[in-house]
């Protein structure tokens, strides 16, 4: 089994795969390849496995408010798909990766480039999990973060989907017709709630969609928290440091 993880850098990524390596520890011959390997590490340091760096671009930031991705494909463009001699590089990365592994089942969790190499490829059966910002609606087109709200300017899927479509074209393999094509997986898998599935109610872009599996958690790390006596309200914010919001949100 080859489990890859291939965009973003928080640790939820990171605590997703390992939950599922330590379930097939044992059962399968485990290769991680992991965008940050040191945080599977500190997370997992004694799990067997074959621990590989991820084929990835440093992540690009947005200009602007502007220029963020609205849709999952979207922020692809900020990650390697945004020219075709960068995607390119990633997906022959990716395609040597999984030919060195000989893996039976490829396991994407936020690593679409892997999904991108392996398409064509009916020996080699795939997996998607994530929760719902990286495990989206398979929905023509793809539904954006901030449904609920009127579009900031046209999206920008075609863009993406023409860049896939000629990296694939260059490795002789039958385009994509629509973006949501790639996420089409053998399985295809929510780990999450639909209380907190960001794009609840999801039958409503994808009406035959895979049930939820539940969240996927693992053994605490950090520092314990211990509640000033007598507080009658408490509260848990999860901040970002650097982030547009971090300020606003500590005021």
């Amino acid at each position: 089994m080859l489990l890859a993880w291939e965009m973003g850098d928080n640790f939820g990524h990171v605590s997703k795969v390992v939950e599922v390596a330590r379930a097939m520890s044992g059962r399968a011959r485990l290769t991680i390849a992991m965008r940050n390997p040191i945080a599977f590490r500190q997370i997992a340091p004694d799990l067997d496995c074959t621990l590989l760096a991820a084929p990835a671009a440093p992540p690009i930031a947005p200009v602007s408010p502007e220029d963020a991705g609205q849709t999952y494909s979207e922020v692809l463009r900020h990650g390697g798909w945004s020219h075709t001699e960068e995607l390119g590089a990633l997906t022959e990365s990716w395609h040597n990766l999984i030919a060195l592994t000989r893996p039976d089942v490829l396991v994407a969790q936020a690593a679409p480039t892997a999904l991108l190499a392996a398409r064509g490829r009916d020996d080699l059966p795939t997996v998607m999990f994530g929760s719902g910002f990286d495990a989206p609606p398979r929905s023509q087109p793809m539904p954006r973060f901030r449904f609920w709200e009127k579009p900031q300017r046209p999206d920008k899927e075609a863009t993406v989907l023409a860049t896939a479509n000629n990296v694939l074209e260059t490795r002789d393999q039958p385009p994509l017709s629509q973006f949501s094509d790639l996420l089409r997986t053998d399985a295809y898998l929510l780990a999450t709630f639909p209380e907190i599935d960001h794009y609840a109610p999801r039958a409503d872009f994808e009406p035959d969609h895979p049930p939820y599996l539940g969240q996927l958690f693992t053994t605490d790390i950090g520092k314990a928290i211990h509640w000033r006596k007598g507080a009658k309200r408490r509260v848990l914010a999860y901040l970002r440091p650097g982030k547009p919001n971090f300020e606003a949100g500590l005021k």
